[in-house]
Order: structure tokens, then C-alpha cells, then sequence
């Protein structure tokens, strides 16, 4: 073969691989239509700097839609809302909440709503507020799904407890033990020589241990750290037994309201 037909065959394999690569696939602007049953409403980079798409509409959507709907619909037949106050427009708010049973009234909750995590807090109607060892009730309620019980024990005094552990008796025996850990606890100086330590313990899994508190002739609950011990007085532990019942009662009305909680609504 000789060079004139050698550089001939060069160019047309050259010619070839031009037109080839002219064939390109179609950029992000020239890309080919998703089926229209899938619409990419929303688009963001995750923390892996992957792209996250999240279908917004279409029939895949509309189980959705509709669970969550239907879930808010059962709240809003429940709970009578009333005297909301807000931290600020659009913002978290306060309110009363009025549980309803064959349309009375049964339950006065005072309530607290953090929109930002899309959860609902509803205490026991019986709580105090006082600068001393108590306990609290309260029924966190996240959008879509069922409620949780969750007991908070208070400590107050001139030296931190660093509460690690409680024990709970109903009628002499040991009902309820529990370890608290970091992040179920909280820690803050209020006024002059006045500490303030709390730990939220979940009880969702323990209803029989609630229904003991509340049906006992009596109760008694140790606070205990590398700080020390700390008890609950007398007065304080009728008012947590008076709690137990309210929170029972209105964790099942929420409950029995909701039913089966929307399945794809956890964040």
C-alpha cells in the first residue's frame, strides 16, 4: 500500500469518528421526558454530594397525600385548640388543647407546638410548675404518627445531681428502674443558687408501670447521680399519680383517634 492511499484511509476513518461523536448523548437540557407519572418537584445535593429527588406529585404521591391528610383530620376531630398564643409569626406556638369524648370535654391540656419539627406536645392537665423535685407527664405527638408517653423527672437544688438513675415504688415494690443517659438529660443554672436538672424517659413500652402509679396506695421515686440522691415529697407524688391517669386517658383517645399512623411520613 502505498502513502497517497494510506493518508486517503486516515481521513475516512477520521470523517467516521466526527459524525459518530456528533451523535452525543442529549445534555441536562436536551434530556429525554420521564414518564408522566414521575415528577421531580424538588431537587437538592445530599451530604454524600449526591442528588436527591423527591417525587412530588403523580400517583405515586397520592397514598401520601391522603394518609396524611386522613391523620390530621382524626387530630383536629379530637383535639378542641383555643387561646393560642404565638412565640412569633409563623413560629412555634402555645395553646390549650380540650380532648373530646362523645363531643365533652375530658381532658384540659395546656400544649405546645414546635413547627419546626413537626411535633405536638400535650402535658397531663394535673402538672406543676414549681422550683422543686417533681415529675411530669406529657404526650409528644409527630405529625403522622402515633403518640409517645414520656415521663420527665425534675430535680432542683444548690448542687448539681448529675442525674444518671431513677427507681420507682408503687405499694413498697420496685415497679420501674431506669438509667438516663446525656442525651436524655438537660442541665441549666436558673436564678442565684437554684440548679435545674431534668431527664425524659420514653414509657411508650411501659403502660403496665404507669397504671401501677396511678392505681397505688402509694409511690415513692429516688433521683440519684454522682452528685447524690434526691426524693419526691409527698405532695408531689399525689400529683404524679393524678398525672398517670389523665396521660393514660389521653394517649388512648389520640391513639383510637389516629388508628394505623401514616406509613412513609418519618423523617
Amino acid at each position: 500500500m502505498n502513502t497517497a492511499k494510506v493518508k486517503v484511509a486516515a481521513t475516512l476513518l477520521l470523517c467516521v469518528l466526527l459524525c459518530a461523536c456528533d451523535q452525543r448523548a442529549p445534555s441536562v437540557q436536551e434530556s429525554t421526558p420521564v414518564a408522566s407519572h414521575t415528577t421531580y418537584g424538588m431537587e437538592g445535593v445530599g451530604s454524600s454530594g449526591r442528588m436527591l429527588r423527591i417525587d412530588t406529585s403523580g400517583a405515586e404521591a397520592l397514598p401520601y397525600a391522603e394518609q396524611s391528610q386522613a391523620w390530621q383530620s382524626s387530630v383536629d376531630q379530637l383535639v378542641r385548640i383555643s387561646n393560642k398564643v404565638m412565640e412569633a409569626p409563623n413560629a412555634n406556638y402555645k395553646f390549650d388543647a380540650c380532648f373530646l369524648q362523645d363531643d365533652d370535654c375530658v381532658a384540659h391540656s395546656s400544649a405546645y407546638r414546635d413547627v419546626f419539627r413537626g411535633v405536638t406536645y400535650y402535658y397531663a392537665p394535673s402538672r406543676q410548675s414549681i422550683a422543686k423535685n417533681n415529675v411530669l407527664f406529657y404526650l409528644s405527638l409527630k405529625d403522622g404518627q402515633q403518640p409517645q408517653i414520656v415521663m420527665r423527672v425534675i430535680y432542683f437544688g444548690e448542687d448539681w445531681l448529675y442525674l444518671k438513675h431513677i427507681s420507682l415504688l408503687a405499694d413498697g415494690k420496685v415497679v420501674y428502674q431506669q438509667d438516663i443517659s446525656p442525651d436524655q438529660s438537660q442541665r441549666q443554672a436558673v436564678t442565684g443558687s437554684q440548679l435545674y436538672e431534668f431527664g425524659d424517659i420514653l414509657m411508650i413500652d411501659n403502660r403496665d408501670v404507669i397504671e401501677q402509679i396511678a392505681n397505688a396506695g402509694a409511690v415513692a421515686l429516688k433521683m440519684s447521680g454522682k452528685g447524690g440522691e434526691a426524693y419526691l415529697d409527698e405532695r408531689m407524688l399525689v400529683n404524679m399519680q393524678l398525672q398517670a391517669g389523665e396521660i393514660l386517658l389521653m394517649y388512648d383517645l389520640l391513639e383510637n383517634a389516629i388508628g394505623q399512623p401514616a406509613s412513609d411520613l418519618t423523617i
